[in-house]
């Protein structure tokens, strides 16, 4: 459960109020667009923000089904406001979640690095390892 290391803030991305949150000349700290676990767009679904927003050390947004597809309560997150982490500053991320993919992907592209100065060295050295 996200409830002990986590609540989402109540701040909802389609209000007046925070229109200024998706200002890029603001002064305050950008939501993420999408959702950290399934990459949908929130600002027409229900969501929770991360409440270390405040903080500036987490701008992330979870919507409402990826609440419901992994049995997090969406309205115990929003009661809880600013003392809600999501489940990446949790440590509970799901392998769907956004930092697992980019994960996969910074190794598979550290693989191909690998492989090609290999093969790089190969050449180089005329069929020899130099």
């Amino acid at each position: 459960s996200l409830r002990a290391a986590a609540a989402p803030s109540t701040t909802n991305i389609n209000t007046p109020d925070n229109t200024d949150l998706f200002n890029p000349t603001s002064s305050k700290r950008l939501l993420s667009l999408h959702c950290h676990v399934c990459t949908r767009a929130v600002a027409k679904l229900s969501h929770a923000v991360c409440g270390a927003l405040g903080a500036g050390t987490c701008r992330k947004v979870v919507c409402g089904r990826c609440f419901d597809a992994n049995g997090w309560d969406l309205d115990e997150a929003r009661r809880e406001g600013e003392k809600w982490r999501c489940p990446h500053c949790a440590g509970a991320c799901p392998r769907q979640a956004q930092c697992f993919a980019y994960n996969r992907a910074t190794e598979r592209r550290k693989e191909r690095r690998a492989a090609n100065k290999g093969a790089e060295m190969r050449v180089a050295g005329e069929g020899r390892l130099v």
